[in-house]
């Protein structure tokens, strides 16, 4: 069984709800990422993800600037995360009902200790060269990509 510690990063960046959302950007662009989860200030305990559309989506709709907007405004609360004993089958199906591309790792705290993501697990299959780890992540990409709303089908 391969679990999620073997393929995740533990290259993480997390911020706290009151960070702007300027913040967020800078980290993103100098850490190279588009994902950072939320952490509450006290415990440390996932509450939250930014991606760096939902930045964007903000900054389109909310007409503020981003160092006006504050994480906790646009995060994704009651983030989906997996643990670092997570067989990587678990982990698939997580992104796949949820549609999502990356998933903190939490420790039995929900604390963040990693992240998990599309590249790590198509990294992991092509390492191994194997045909189901393949054919799995390929399922995954698919589910992950398909439109959620009909409206969006047929527009580019």
């Amino acid at each position: 069984m391969t679990t999620t510690k073997k393929c995740m990063s533990d290259r993480l960046f997390t911020c706290e709800p009151e960070t702007s959302l300027q913040e967020v950007a800078r980290t993103m662009w100098d850490k190279d990422c588009g994902f950072v989860p939320v952490v509450s200030h006290d415990t440390n305990e996932l509450v939250g993800v930014v991606t760096d559309r939902d930045i964007c989506m903000a900054a389109w709709t909310k007409g503020r600037t981003l160092d006006q907007i504050s994480a906790g405004a646009i995060m994704s609360r009651g983030a989906h995360a997996c643990s670092e004993d997570d067989d990587l089958k678990a982990v698939h199906e997580l992104m796949r009902e949820h549609q999502v591309r990356r998933l903190p790792v939490v420790d039995a705290k929900r604390r963040p200790v990693g992240v998990v993501s599309m590249n790590d697990l198509a990294e992991q299959a092509l390492d191994k060269q194997e045909r189901p780890a393949l054919a799995e992540i390929g399922r995954t990409l698919g589910e992950v990509s398909r439109h959620r709303l009909p409206a969006l089908v047929g527009h580019s």
